[in-house]
């Protein structure tokens, strides 16, 4: 994902960050189209919602890793390069769509305590992920400097006894399922655990997709797995080890799956495109907010899962192809998809 970006770019993380970006794609067409939870319940769809976000926050993690040991936190260093690449991208984002907002949904005329309050709550309420990769970026960074491995297993601990429902900072609470898999990440990296996986690739496979198959047995399409909302202890433990389980089997195979595309068709202009749009799954992730923003103006309702689907395939590709071409402009580069050059 285009947090900091190595000197040479991994391929196989760009076809991985490609798939993980359409699965959130496709889950929120789902979401947006359809009615309540029951698409949580179709077959592609719990693949999706077990897969997703944890793939998404492990990349991230793994990506960060080489900055957070390289780099000071602030000047220079790793938060300047979230600025340029997420808050600054996040904030024009958020403040287009406050904008939209105001000129189409709000009564008229609009007051100052509206555009303000408007401004803000678009600000707060926008991309939670975003966040979720800030905070492990500055917890990441702490641990790393203080006793590795088992400082991780602290912070974890402490993130989980959070009280639920805290205001503040936005989204802190996301941090109760998704830190494990930034901290993972981080830990495949800094162990290389992928190419130590790959001289017993078959029984790390067979065990994972073993252990995937159970979790996708187990899990109900009550909720979207990793917010444990309205939940008692037995079964909020029960679903947190689930999705860690599940989580993690699937980023092992998505990882395998992703390397034998590359190594078998990594020169054809399919693969390719995948790779070139994996560098900006971010700017994607972000514009995509837009759309499902007016989405949920409009409560849009489809009852066809094939139309869902064919709903959902348009509008990722229109994600791409506007994402693409901004990416062409240097101006829109920095503004929008976080680039520094």
């Amino acid at each position: 994902m285009q947090t900091t970006t190595p000197p040479r770019r991994d391929a196989v993380l760009d076809i991985l960050k490609f798939v993980a970006i359409f699965m959130v794609v496709n889950g929120h067409a789902f979401q947006y189209s359809g009615s309540g939870t029951a698409y949580l319940d179709m077959a592609f769809m719990k693949f999706t919602t077990i897969t997703q976000m944890p793939l998404f926050t492990f990349i991230s993690g793994y990506v960060s890793y080489r900055s957070m040991t390289t780099l000071p936190l602030w000047r220079g260093g790793v938060m300047a390069n979230r600025w340029y690449s997420l808050i600054r991208p996040m904030i024009i984002f958020c403040l287009i769509w406050a904008v939209v907002e105001l000129i189409f949904y709000k009564p008229h005329p609009v007051s100052a305590y509206e555009i303000i309050d408007t401004t803000l709550f678009s600000i707060k309420s926008s991309y939670w992920f975003i966040y979720i990769v800030i905070y492990g970026v500055m917890i990441g960074y702490a641990t790393l400097r203080w006793e590795g491995i088992r400082a991780m297993i602290v912070a974890w601990l402490v993130i989980q006894f959070l009280p639920d429902g805290m205001a503040m900072p936005p989204f802190i609470n996301f941090l109760k399922t998704m830190i494990p898999f930034f901290f993972g990440g981080m830990l495949f990296k800094q162990y290389d655990l992928f190419n130590k996986l790959q001289s017993h690739k078959w029984i790390t496979t067979g065990v994972a997709l073993a252990v995937l198959a159970t979790s996708y047995v187990l899990y109900r399409g009550t909720h979207t797995f990793y917010f444990f909302t309205n939940l008692e202890f037995g079964e909020r433990v029960g679903y947190y080890a689930l999705m860690l389980f599940g989580g993690f089997a699937s980023i092992i195979i998505c990882y395998f799956v992703a390397q034998r595309i590359d190594r078998w068709f990594g020169n054809s202009s399919i693969v390719g495109i995948m790779k070139r749009l994996g560098g900006l799954t971010f700017a994607i992730y972000m514009l995509q907010g837009l759309v499902f923003a007016a989405m949920r103006q409009h409560s849009i309702h489809i009852d066809s899962e094939l139309m869902q689907l064919l709903l959902s395939i348009s509008i990722f590709t229109a994600l791409c192809l506007t994402v693409y071409a901004m990416s062409q402009s240097r101006l829109l580069s920095r503004l929008l998809l976080g680039k520094r050059t």
